[in-house]
C-alpha cells in the first residue's frame, strides 16, 4: 500500500478574512465627517476669496507705557512702579 497523498499545508494555516465590524464603520464615519468639514471650510473660505487677516493680539487691547508716553497720557512723575498705568484702563 502506498501512503495517502495529501496537499501540503499552507504556511499560514487556515485563515478566514475578517468581516467589517463596528470599528470599521466608525472609521468610515470619521472619514466622511472629515471630508464634509473640508468641503464646508472650502465653501466658507470661498466667501472671503481665500484672503484672511490676522486678528489683534491679546496685548493690543491694552495700551503700553511707551504708547501712553507718546500720547502724553503719562506725566514725568506719574509712572507706576509696577510698570502698569496708575489708573485702570476702561475696556472699549
Amino acid at each position: 500500500m502506498s501512503p495517502a497523498k495529501s496537499k501540503p499545508a499552507k504556511s499560514g494555516g487556515s485563515y478566514r478574512k475578517p468581516r467589517p465590524d463596528v470599528y470599521t464603520v466608525l472609521l468610515a464615519a470619521a472619514l466622511v465627517a472629515l471630508l464634509l468639514a473640508i468641503i464646508c471650510l472650502y465653501s466658507e473660505m470661498n466667501v472671503y476669496q481665500f484672503e484672511y487677516k490676522g486678528g489683534p493680539t491679546a496685548a493690543a487691547n491694552r495700551p503700553t507705557l511707551v504708547a501712553m508716553a507718546d500720547d502724553g497720557t503719562l506725566e514725568a512723575g506719574n509712572r507706576p512702579a509696577s510698570g502698569m498705568p496708575a489708573a485702570p484702563i476702561p475696556n472699549p
